[in-house]
């Protein structure tokens, strides 16, 4: 017969397992480019946030569920979504405080076009009706190996606001454009 931590330690370990299917659950209908399956993961409501720093996307910020929604189903109906072949979440530690949780880890996916991303990640989770779902989501590139491109972010002005550094390495040789003091110039 088992004592009473015995029980939490199992209890816990339901929780800590229910938080990372979720979370896997997420990644896998973004995977499949499946909106309603990716919806069903998070709180639906002005509290959602959505954060991505990456080579391809530069720092962009969602708040709210109306905006978070509104954009990702942009991204699943323009195919914009990366073509992901194979990922996987590891070294993820789960805290729990009563109806809140926060996991940390790191990912790894493989793409159809023989990148392999590497990233740190951040899901705070809140517990709604006894179902985990997903209220902030971060997600902050570590080192992206693959031929992917130059990317740079500008404002209306010209203003460089992101560039990734093989970018700025282009921008030093380009026959047209330049970057003058954070600023592209034709």
């Amino acid at each position: 017969m088992g004592n009473a931590q015995d029980e939490l330690d199992d209890n816990r370990a339901d929780e800590n397992s229910a938080i990372a299917h979720v979370i896997r659950a997420e990644t896998l209908a973004y995977k499949s480019k499946d909106f309603a399956a990716w919806a069903e993961c998070f709180v639906q409501n002005e509290d959602t946030h959505d954060v991505h720093i990456s080579d391809v996307a530069g720092l962009s910020v969602r708040q709210g569920w109306a905006e978070v929604a509104s954009h990702m189903k942009r991204v699943f109906r323009e195919g914009l979504t990366t073509d992901l072949v194979d990922f996987g979440q590891e070294n993820m530690r789960i805290s729990i405080s009563g109806d809140i949780a926060w996991a940390v880890f790191e990912s790894w996916s493989e793409t159809a076009s023989g990148a392999s991303l590497r990233s740190f990640d951040v899901r705070i989770l809140e517990r709604v009706a006894g179902h985990w779902k997903i209220v902030f989501n971060a997600f902050v590139q570590r080192e992206i190996d693959g031929a992917l491109g130059n990317f740079v972010g500008v404002d209306e002005k010209g203003k460089i606001v992101w560039a990734s550094h093989a970018a700025l390495n282009a921008l030093a040789d380009h026959s047209v454009l330049a970057n003058s003091s954070g600023w592209i110039r034709a």
